[in-house]
């Protein structure tokens, strides 16, 4: 397995729920992967996820989010492979545990203090580079960087050079108060029309846009305007992926047409509901799903 890991090549550590994928290939093989539910040792590449279909095979990439995390999965999975092979020359399983604790930490740190915005992935990504900086004087930095470059989560302009531990700890001081805003809310009215709503538009709750200050290290920064945008075309595509994969639960006699009218199926597949709020639809959460 250890030996695997260096080589960032599928093993019994990246193979997840391979129990859980034995039952789902029973009903739809298609949706799993040949050993397993997903492998983290995989070749995703980020793509803008208003490009992808709601739902695909496994072979292939789609939004729908269990899916689509496997581009950061796999990334992890190389992350960790090239921290323990760029280190160490021949690691053993206690410097696998080590530096799996180092990676952990990274995310850990990251997660916490991103933002969540439509490019989270690139916000997490840049915080580990800064993390690393804060917590390790920039030991992983580079290779953090370079992987995350190669699956285009970030892009070549993000940062180049070793960060120092005075780097991480400025880059957190300067973030703190973008992460503080990123956990407020705001309410978006996405046009219902396009799934054959009647109503006058459909009311969803997500993040403040935080803008410039919030942009990760060396990438575009985007005003609080151009974030608001990209907020408004994700919620637009998170429900359009929710329509078509049957995750939305309406009103009682309410008139549909187009792509609405699959939800009448959704049942208890539904994670989401639609209600009527002053003539519009509020869209709020029913339950999570662990089985996608």
């Amino acid at each position: 397995m250890l030996g695997a890991l260096v080589a960032n090549k599928a093993s019994p550590l990246s193979r997840i729920a391979e129990q859980l994928g034995a039952a789902v290939r029973q009903a739809t093989p298609e949706m799993v992967e040949a050993d397993c539910l997903r492998n983290a040792a995989n070749r995703w590449k980020y793509v803008a996820p208003e490009s992808l279909p709601a739902s695909a095979p496994a072979k292939e990439l789609s939004a729908e989010p269990h899916a689509f995390s496997r581009v950061f999965t796999g990334a992890f999975h190389e992350l960790l492979s090239r921290m323990l092979r760029d280190t160490i020359a021949s690691p053993s399983a206690d410097e696998l545990a080590s530096v799996a604790a180092d990676a952990g930490r990274l995310l850990i740190d990251a997660v916490a203090s991103a933002p969540v915005q439509p490019d989270f992935f690139a916000q997490v990504g840049t915080r580990m580079i800064d993390a690393d900086g804060a917590a390790f004087a920039g030991r992983y930095g580079g290779v953090i960087r370079e992987v995350l470059v190669g699956r285009r989560i970030l892009t070549a302009a993000a940062p180049g050079h070793r960060p120092t531990t005075a780097d991480g700890k400025q880059a957190a001081r300067l973030r703190m108060a973008a992460v503080a805003t990123g956990g407020e809310q705001q309410t978006l009215e996405i046009d219902a029309a396009p799934y054959g709503l009647s109503s006058a538009g459909i009311l969803v709750d997500v993040p403040r846009a935080v803008g410039a200050t919030a942009a990760p290290t060396g990438q575009r920064t985007l005003s609080v305007a151009d974030s608001t945008a990209a907020l408004e075309r994700s919620a637009d595509r998170f429900i359009g992926v929710l329509f078509e994969n049957q995750r939305i639960a309406l009103p009682a006699r309410t008139r549909v047409l187009g792509i609405a009218a699959t939800a009448r199926g959704a049942g208890r597949r539904a994670t989401h509901a639609l209600s009527r709020t002053d003539g519009h639809l509020r869209l709020s959460r029913l339950r999570f799903d662990g089985a996608g």
